[in-house]
């Protein structure tokens, strides 16, 4: 009888103590990786995909689909995404490659690129910093200023919350710049039943102008870096 119950209790120990030291062994890997492991890997993972881009044109950052294409998310801890956003036909615009997404939204680091420059990311909690070709470019602090390389504000990006906690999937994220630039990025969740976004309510392309002049070259690459970071932060996912 003391025999069937102790192989019982070790059978059912088992799974608890494999889950432990799976755990123990996914926090060991991770506390052991260094940024700059991490940085290197997720440049590698982008380079490989540059190669499948269609070349970008002054026409492509009006043409982005506002519904991406994310192709793979690897490792236990989900600290790997790697994928493309799309043109208005399907085509590969944009690739991407984040790395260390963690279970909270911090240190997380992303590299984007289109066929004509590459783009870097990094958030810390609710800050974001933003570089092209290795050359600082701005930065955004959640709901409050979008700035330039030298920390001035330039403009704001709203997004609005149901609670502390989650994105309100039936606002769109607008922004607006000191430039009178308007507008707004369609928020993805914002989808029909049938899994095709509503283009009538919710516009056709990543960034829809609502006022102002058409965006200028920083504010073109600043809207990019904030685009890809809501498709691929802890931020909104």
């Amino acid at each position: 009888m003391y025999f069937v119950f102790f192989l019982f209790f070790l059978f059912a120990l088992i799974p608890v103590l494999s889950i432990g030291l799976l755990i123990r062994y996914v926090i060991r890997k991770r506390n052991a990786t260094q940024p700059a492991d991490i940085r290197e890997k997720a440049q590698r993972k982008l380079d490989e995909l540059k190669a499948k881009l269609k070349p970008w044109t002054n026409q492509s950052f009006e043409h982005l689909s506002p519904h991406p294409m994310i192709t793979s998310i690897d490792g236990v801890s989900m600290n790997r995404r790697h994928g493309y956003l799309l043109g208005s036909q399907n085509e590969r615009q944009l690739a991407l490659s984040l790395a260390s997404k963690a279970a909270f939204e911090v240190d997380e680091f992303t590299v984007f690129a289109h066929s004509q420059a590459d783009f870097q990311i990094l958030t810390k909690r609710k800050y974001a910093t933003f570089s092209k070709d290795g050359i600082p470019l701005g930065s955004y602090t959640f709901n409050e200023a979008i700035c330039d390389a030298s920390g001035q504000a330039v403009g704001e990006l709203k997004i609005k919350l149901l609670n502390g906690l989650t994105v309100d999937d039936r606002e769109n994220f607008h922004f607006h710049f000191q430039s009178g630039l308007k507008g707004y990025m369609p928020n993805i969740s914002n989808i029909t039943t049938d899994g095709l976004i509503d283009y009538s309510m919710h516009g056709s392309h990543a960034f829809e102008v609502e006022s102002g002049h058409q965006p200028t070259d920083l504010e073109k690459d600043l809207l990019l870096c904030l685009w890809v970071l809501l498709n691929s932060s802890s931020w909104t996912t």
